[in-house]
């Protein structure tokens, strides 16, 4: 099919935190970038550098500091919300701050040129909407549900001022997609219960895996190798309360008093390796269980293992559970999320309960004592996943999801507005009033007034949107 009389398609994928990263989104944003360039489409990645104090073009030139943005945003939103809202949570403050910079550091970048954007998130999502041209589909792919992820599993009360934060900017960036791609049908009926869509827009269209791609990076060598007699266990993962590693150890805990020839990998860094350290330590598994960090060449790991191992609380689908099928592994996962759409229990892995380590531990020994089993799920999952999983599957359905969008924003008229120039850009009146009043005040006068020049009519910080509904029942 041609898109757009026949020329090639300019993409930009945007995800206003780091990229690129060692996970599962990543891996996404590669396997996707690869897979439209390969069919001839160009494909720009905006994302922030590790630490968040860059916004860049991937594998160009063009980069602006966060704090050429923030430093003039942060007063501006505070003055609002002092005024508003003065018992407003800091933390609320400083990711307000945050979306703005993203959003001006898109503007700067010049959206104007791409004909689809695909975002990464809610937040990014959201942000990109409020700066980019009517006339540009926006896509959308939501990994996880926040809501769902970073307070339920983390046991932060729903109801809470930033649960409602991150609530009412989801359900923002639900309705701003012109189309909405999330990766399982758990996501899908979550987001259709919590938010009620005002459109049909949503598509589920599974993540892909390049099985070629992943084939040469398991014959890569390992920094981890397996040894003669032990059968080697791996879970990949974030060392975050929702992936569950607490279960696991106590799982180990009790496999080791019945065998001891097994060693566990946790592959994957966080802020809770201090405390799963310490538990490892308590339970006595400092001979089994090595903390081996974040990895970039994970296949290659999976490589060396026997078993994989994934015993997260929630889970939209597991991308790490999906290439160690299609590595040929005996796959144990929980009952949770899109976990269910990956594993069939007993024909393509194994599922056991969420958040109990007795039945995790159970079908770990299982597999240790009937390694006959644990061959013969290996296989399925492997033939399952060649078909279930490619690629190729993934980018036709996403493919026609951006010209669904395409051609539904041709047929809309353009909207018509006065435009002032400011140099050689149109610029609005509300954006004249911002480059005017802090133009003196930015580190960089010229990204600062290239920015401001870029924004749409109506433009606004803070997002009124946002700030409507959150003070809406205080």
């Amino acid at each position: 099919m041609a898109f757009g009389g026949g020329r090639s398609m300019r993409v930009l994928i945007a995800y206003c935190y780091s990229l690129p990263h060692v996970g599962g989104l990543w891996t996404y944003v590669h396997e996707l970038r690869q897979a439209l360039e390969k069919k001839g489409h160009s494909v720009a990645i905006m994302g922030a550098d590790v630490r968040n104090q860059h916004y860049y073009l991937l594998g160009t030139d063009q980069t602006v500091r966060t704090r050429s943005f923030s430093s003039v945003v942060k007063p501006i939103v505070e003055q609002y919300y002092r005024k508003c809202w003065p018992k407003l949570d800091r933390w609320i403050l400083n990711r307000e701050t945050f979306r703005y910079s993203f959003e001006l550091a898109a503007a700067y970048f010049g959206l104007e040129q791409y004909d689809i954007i695909h975002t990464q998130d809610a937040e990014s999502t959201r942000a990109i909407s409020r700066v980019k041209p009517a006339n540009t589909p926006l896509i959308s792919t939501f990994h996880c549900s926040h809501t769902r992820e970073t307070f339920v599993a983390q046991n932060k009360a729903p109801g809470t001022m930033r649960w409602r934060y991150v609530a009412v900017e989801e359900a923002l960036a639900v309705n701003a997609a012109d189309n909405l791609i999330v990766p399982s049908n758990w996501l899908h009926s979550i987001i259709q219960s919590d938010y009620h869509p005002e459109k049909n827009h949503i598509r589920v269209i599974p993540h892909g895996i390049d099985a070629a791609m992943l084939r040469a990076r398991m014959e890569a060598p390992s920094p981890l190798q397996r040894k003669e007699g032990i059968t080697s266990i791996v879970c990949v993962a974030r060392l975050v309360p929702e992936k569950g590693h607490c279960y696991l150890l106590e799982a180990l805990a009790e496999l080791k008093k019945v065998r001891q020839d097994w060693v566990c990998w946790l592959v994957g860094d966080g802020y809770l390796r201090r405390t799963l350290t310490e538990m490892r330590d308590r339970l006595g598994l400092q001979e089994q269980v090595v903390f081996a960090g974040s990895q970039e060449n994970v296949p290659s790991i999976l490589a060396q293992a026997d078993i994989f191992v994934l015993p997260s609380m929630l889970e939209t689908l597991g991308y790490a559970a999906m290439e160690a099928q299609l590595s040929g592994k005996a796959v144990i996962v929980t009952d949770t999320g899109g976990l269910r759409e990956v594993v069939q229990h007993m024909k393509t892995g194994m599922v056991v309960p969420t958040e109990q380590s007795a039945p995790l531990s159970t079908s770990l020994l299982r597999l240790l004592d009937d390694r006959k089993l644990a061959r013969r799920l290996g296989a399925n999952a492997r033939r399952w996943a060649r078909k279930q999983w490619p690629v190729e599957k993934m980018l036709g359905q996403t493919m026609d999801v951006y010209y669904n969008a395409f051609d539904q924003t041709k047929r809309a008229a353009d909207s018509e507005s006065e435009e002032v120039v400011f140099g050689n850009q149109p610029i609005k009146p509300f954006a004249r009033l911002f480059a005017k009043r802090y133009a003196d005040k930015v580190e960089d006068v010229q990204q600062w007034k290239y920015a401001i020049a870029s924004l749409p009519d109506g433009y606004a910080i803070p997002d009124w949107e946002i700030a409507k509904r959150l003070t809406a029942d205080t």
